[in-house]
């Protein structure tokens, strides 16, 4: 794929952030969207002894997510890191803070060629103004250490960003890999479409990295159709397909096309 096909595709997508930055929305709860149901937490309300200290966490309302799912790939940033695998994680979140880990298994590794990868991650949204949210954390990459050539290491990651509550709920970040000095700046827009319990959700990604001995830029689509049980649980059927200038899309250990296309099944719960 010629390089200025896919900065046509970034740049496009950078000027839907510009365009939609002026235009009102609802606010956004948190970093992926969801308006979380509120959780009161009242502990040691009964007492009535004075003389015991309230708890620090009496007035915080904490919402926690989890998430269960299975992918036929597992693409990260225009490369491909796994064949099927399973993946999952869990966050909790409280007055802007939030803090969580997601795991993923490969299932289907024929040469020994994938890792086991546990992220752990940390940060702070707020809302700035009434349409547009920011964003700063941090994430720790934790591989197992199979002896293999081009295996990843562990790294501490930085991260910020500010996501637009409007239409298409464009988005904007920017990360640093500490240990690997890998910068990234990528941009996402995303359409969610009502049906009744189910909604089709349209969304696509552009970026561009570089670090020690790589640069490229890479793009990725998405449709999912997911059926919400309730307010607190759904699952959702999705197609992906992800393009990069770094040809790393792998069958087994050998190289081939720079894009592909993938599925998968996902669950959500949240309280």
């Amino acid at each position: 794929m010629p390089r200025m096909l896919l900065s046509s595709i970034f740049l496009s997508l950078l000027a839907g952030s510009a365009l939609c930055a002026g235009a009102p929305g609802q606010l956004r709860k948190d970093a992926s969207g969801v308006h979380p149901q509120s959780m009161a937490a009242s502990y040691g309300g009964a007492r009535s002894d004075s003389s015991i200290p309230s708890s620090p966490f009496r007035n915080l309302d904490f919402d926690f997510k989890a998430t269960v799912s299975f992918g036929s790939e597992y693409v990260f940033r225009g490369q491909q890191r796994a064949k099927h695998s399973a993946q999952g994680g869990v966050e909790i979140s409280t007055s802007g803070f939030y803090a969580g880990a997601w795991a993923i298994l490969p299932t289907e590794d024929r040469f020994d060629a994938f890792q086991t990868e546990i992220d752990i991650y940390g940060g702070y949204g707020m809302d700035l103004t009434e349409s547009v949210y920011v964003d700063v954390g941090v994430t720790g990459y934790i591989y197992n250490s199979p002896q293999l050539l081009f295996a990843k290491k562990d790294s501490i990651e930085a991260y910020a960003g500010f996501t637009i509550d409007t239409y298409l709920n464009p988005s904007l970040y920017g990360f640093y890999d500490f240990d690997t000095k890998a910068k990234t700046v990528e941009t996402a827009v995303e359409y969610s479409l009502p049906f009744g319990r189910t909604d089709l959700v349209l969304g696509a990604t552009g970026g561009y990295t570089s670090g020690r001995g790589y640069d490229y830029l890479y793009a990725q689509t998405d449709a999912e159709v997911v059926y919400n049980f309730n307010r607190q649980a759904s699952i959702g059927i999705g197609g992906h397909w992800a393009i990069s200038e770094d040809h790393q899309f792998l069958d087994g250990l050998t190289a081939r096309n720079n894009d592909t296309t993938w599925y998968g099944i996902t669950l959500k719960a949240r309280k």
